[in-house]
Order: structure tokens, then C-alpha cells, then sequence
């Protein structure tokens, strides 16, 4: 288990000691547990993510698969995405107030 291991570094040490990180737990056949805060950490050293909001596991999956299809706004504001709730329709999507037409 490692608990916030990069969580006391600063940025040029952190960056390398994630590197080396991620190559020796790509080496060790066993499982690890990394607690992290740091989202950026977790989609790096990670192949897979439970994402616990509120106390309750949101989102689970490979880290290319939670970005691709975040579950929640929390989720989608750790991977760095922004999103919009709307309705569409065949020839618009509204948000808010706001209607967008396709090219």
C-alpha cells in the first residue's frame, strides 16, 4: 500500500521519482493499493481506478476509460474535462439557455 508517496515532493523530484515509480510497479507481479488526491498521480500510476466521492465508490474502470467516460461532474473535474448537462434533439442540443447546432 502506498499512501500519498508523492505527496511531500517537489516538482522536479516529484516528476522523477513518478517515473520510477511507475516502471517498478509495472515490474512487480503483485497488487498495489496507492492512495491518492493528486489526480494527475492516479491516471499515471495507475491501470486501474476506484474513484471514491462521498464517501461512495462513483466510477471505476482503467484510467483512459474514466476519462473518456466520466460518470459524474466530480469525476469529470479529476480528469481535467468540463461538463455540460442538456437535452438534444435531431437538430439542436440546449444547455441552459444556450442551443448549438451541428456544422
Amino acid at each position: 500500500m502506498l499512501d500519498e508517496p508523492l505527496a511531500a515532493l517537489d516538482a522536479h523530484t516529484r516528476r522523477e521519482i513518478c517515473s520510477e515509480l511507475r516502471r517498478h510497479l509495472a515490474d512487480f507481479d503483485g497488487a498495489t493499493v496507492l492512495v491518492t488526491h493528486d489526480p494527475l498521480d492516479a491516471m499515471v500510476l495507475a491501470d486501474r481506478l476506484i474513484i471514491i466521492e462521498n464517501s461512495a465508490v462513483v466510477q471505476q474502470g482503467t484510467p483512459a476509460e474514466v476519462a473518456r467516460h466520466p460518470r459524474t461532474d466530480y469525476v469529470a473535474r479529476l480528469v481535467g474535462l468540463n461538463l455540460y448537462r442538456g437535452v438534444a434533439d435531431a437538430v439542436r442540443v440546449k444547455v441552459g439557455e444556450t442551443h448549438a447546432y451541428p456544422a
